[in-house]
């Protein structure tokens, strides 16, 4: 019995062999993913749309940002700079928010999908704790006054979240759905995260409500 040859052949060798089959077959890759890359841009204004419609109503700020993010494999997010790692630990024992220093993280319950709004004030509006599982606050310093959130991908780089430059902010974190079951495009996402944003010296973390299961 003679023995089967599997026999490979490259990309360019194939365009070498059968040129007009190539230049079809590259032709309906580019327009299979120029339709793909528009599906998502036109999933990703969607998805803001109807993130900027699921936050609560509140004082009018200086700044707001809505946009969705990833959990992304670290089920977290930052907000400043510093050691991501200590300020992770803690908000792991935490299980949500810790802030050290100039670093604030925040933790997600999912990989996916996310919906982050962020609202910057020049003084604390009033609390609210209405339609949110738990609500928690930090405290940090930004030195430069422009602090980073990451890693996150967005579609349209967010405002810085400070207004009053460098200096000693309050973070305060509102978050539901944490618990439900993970969502990725086209679905709408289930987690929401409203982050407010306003200076003040105290570092004092304080919780002031916590549903979650």
């Amino acid at each position: 019995m003679e023995a089967e040859l599997e026999v490979y052949v490259t990309g360019e060798q194939f365009a070498y062999l059968c040129p007009d089959r190539a230049a079809v077959l590259l032709s309906e890759l580019r327009r299979s993913a120029l339709e793909a890359g528009w599906d998502y841009r036109r999933h990703r204004i969607k998805a803001a749309e109807y993130c900027a419609r699921s936050v609560p109503r509140g004082p009018r700020p200086v700044r707001r940002f809505t946009d969705v993010i990833s959990g992304d494999e670290t089920r977290g997010y930052s907000i400043g700079s510093g050691d991501g790692g200590v300020a992770f630990d803690r908000a792991q024992d935490d299980g949500l928010v810790a802030a050290v220093d100039g670093l604030v993280t925040v933790l997600t319950g999912t990989e996916g999908d996310v919906c982050l709004t962020i609202r910057s004030y020049r003084k604390a509006p009033p609390l609210a704790l209405k339609g949110w599982d738990r609500v928690a606050e930090v405290g940090f310093v930004s030195k430069d006054g422009k602090p980073d959130i990451g890693p996150v991908l967005v579609a349209d780089e967010p405002p810085p979240i400070t207004v009053e430059g460098p200096g000693s902010y309050r973070v305060r974190v509102h978050v539901r759905g944490r618990g439900a079951a993970e969502t990725v495009a086209p679905e709408m996402p289930a987690e929401h995260h409203l982050i407010v944003v306003f200076p003040g010296g105290s570092t004092k973390q304080r919780t002031f409500k916590n549903i979650e299961g």
